[in-house]
């Protein structure tokens, strides 16, 4: 609201400035010069404003596209590998792995006796530990494994640390599972004892019969547990990552594609406003420099109303008498309160001609050069009456009275017939 107030102002200055130079006979090129510097100035202070936040867009914009650009390689690369398998598939193989856990635990609490750890729960914390270990260490054995010999040949032969780990993957499963099958004889020797004390029960006779298979068992059961709940955490670990994996790229996408058409929109919307704000500067210029023309043209036929100079001489006496009188009032005022020099009339003559001459001064300078309120709409102080013929063209008055004061004038400046 104050912006389109301000403008209006200027134009209307504008034309003011024009009629006053129009009738003042002033060359108006200057001034149009300076509304075009002006102008441009408005322009590139716009501009720069308006670069900021252009730039800012524009540079969300590149990143969102590089962004995504990325994340669509990737999503071809997962879909040229295969569609990463369900999550209910990776939560099962995790839940495999806990009753592996769970199972290979409750079989070697029994065994915890022998380390003398009669406690129940001391047992199922000791079990749980060395089961936990165990299937960790073979879980990273089992990743390892299927990293390194998984590679072709060439890419084997250059692979870090490949000799190391062709070496010690082997050695840690070997050891892993050599604790187990230890742990399982061990398992199986301490039930085979514990039931042959109790030959007359029926689980006793058949494992005194047949202990060899009975071992077998025990031992198969003690090895595969662990193995089992190692695959089973690999797998159902990668699955769950794969799968999070091609969420979070397919929502990233998803949001990034947003946000460049948003940013799109935006930045759209910026370079549209700023080309109409760069339009409305310049028309708003053209618009001052129309107004200037017109109001130089109405100045150049109209004329100034400009006094003369007796007028000004006695504006001029008459101040200088009334300065002098002020003076003489104030220096009786004084006189009658405390005593004055008899030199004081000095000061106060020379006060009296310093306020006369800069208000004499004031006044012929305004008349030299009139200001633009001074432009009068009726030619009555022009040397040359304009023709109100058929050929000539003044402006129209602004409102009816000046078209009334402009007919009579007319009238009175027409020459009397006859």
């Amino acid at each position: 609201m104050f912006g389109k107030t301000a403008d209006r102002i200027r134009v209307q200055s504008a034309l003011e400035k024009g009629r006053y130079d129009g009738a003042n006979k002033t060359k108006g090129h200057d001034f149009q010069t300076q509304v075009d510097h002006a102008t441009e100035q408005r322009v590139n202070r716009t501009e720069h404003d308006a670069t900021g936040n252009i730039r800012a867009l524009e540079a969300h914009q590149a990143h969102s596209e590089d962004r995504l650009a990325e994340l669509n390689k990737r999503l071809e690369e997962i879909l040229t590998e295969g569609r990463p398998k369900a999550l209910l598939y990776g939560l099962l193989f995790l839940l495999m792995f806990c009753a592996a856990l769970s199972s290979e635990t409750y079989l070697l609490m029994p065994t915890m006796r022998g380390f003398g750890i009669a406690d129940p729960f001391a047992q199922l914390l000791a079990a749980s530990g060395i089961v936990l270990m165990g299937a960790i260490v073979l879980k990273f054995v089992y990743s390892e494994a299927l990293h390194y010999y998984g590679m072709t040949p060439e890419k084997r032969s250059t692979a870090p640390n490949w000799k190391l780990q062709r070496i010690l993957v082997p050695l840690v499963a070997i050891l892993v599972l050599t604790g187990f099958l230890l742990l399982g004889l061990f398992r199986a020797s301490e039930m085979i004892f514990a039931n042959q004390l109790d030959a007359s029960s029926d689980l006793g006779h058949f494992v005194g019969e047949h202990d060899e298979l009975t071992k077998l068992v025990i031992v198969f059961l003690t090895v595969m547990l662990p193995v089992a709940g190692a695959i089973a955490l690999s797998h159902g670990i990668d699955i769950v990552k794969n799968w999070i994996e091609w969420v979070r790229l397919r929502y990233s996408s998803w949001a990034h594609h947003r946000r460049v058409h948003h940013t799109s929109k935006a930045l759209e919307a910026a370079n549209e406003q700023l080309t109409k704000r760069i339009a409305e500067a310049r028309g708003h210029g053209e618009e001052i420099k129309a107004e200037y023309r017109d109001g130089y043209n109405h100045g150049e036929q109209l004329g100034l109303h400009k006094l003369p100079v007796w007028f000004y001489v006695l504006k001029t006496v008459a101040v200088a008498l009334g300065v002098a009188f002020l003076v003489f009032l104030l220096d009786l005022l004084l006189q009658s309160r405390i005593e004055l020099p008899g030199w004081r009339w000095v000061f106060y003559g020379a006060g009296i001609l310093a306020i006369t001459g800069l208000y004499g001064m004031r006044q012929w300078l305004k008349r030299e050069r009139p200001e633009p309120r001074d432009v009068r709409w009726k030619p009555i102080w022009r040397d040359e009456i304009p023709q109100t013929g058929p050929g000539s063209q003044l402006p129209l008055p602004l409102n009816g009275k000046q078209a009334a004061d402009f007919k009579d004038d007319e009238i009175r400046l027409a020459p009397a017939k006859g």
